[in-house]
């Protein structure tokens, strides 16, 4: 029900992207302030982070830089019926992670249902902040 109101109000994938950025910085396991963490360490937090939510996944160095294999999805039902809100939120949640670990990585792209059981989050190395 809930995914269904925000599908109906304007710019809901965005803001779903946000609501999950959000997210992100509260579920990682923070750095301390003076730490910097490198991309691998990063890796690690956010997949424990994704372990903990219930996706089971495994990761890939690429040419491109990171892929995250998502191959099941905790939300599936209600990602197949509301695909731009739940992995809007999906991608913001990893975005917001990253983003509070203040990494020299950033969640790209999610790409929904590759394969029915498979998504593909992409990430890419920056410039540590």
């Amino acid at each position: 029900m809930l995914t269904g109101l925000v599908a109906s109000l304007d710019d809901s994938g965005q803001s779903a992207v946000e609501a999950g950025k959000s997210w992100g910085r509260h579920l990682i396991k923070r750095a301390a302030p003076s730490e910097r963490v490198a991309a691998e360490d990063a890796t690690d937090r956010l997949t424990t982070m994704l372990d903990a939510i219930g996706f089971k996944q495994e990761t890939r160095v690429t040419s491109k830089g990171i892929e995250i294999r998502l191959h099941h999805c905790p939300f599936r039902e209600v990602a197949e019926k509301h695909a731009h809100i739940v992995c809007g939120l999906h991608l913001g949640l990893m975005q917001g992670a990253l983003g509070e670990l203040r990494a020299p990585l950033e969640a790209t792209s999610l790409e929904p249902f590759v394969t029915p059981q498979l998504c593909l989050a992409h990430l890419r190395t920056t410039k540590a902040t």
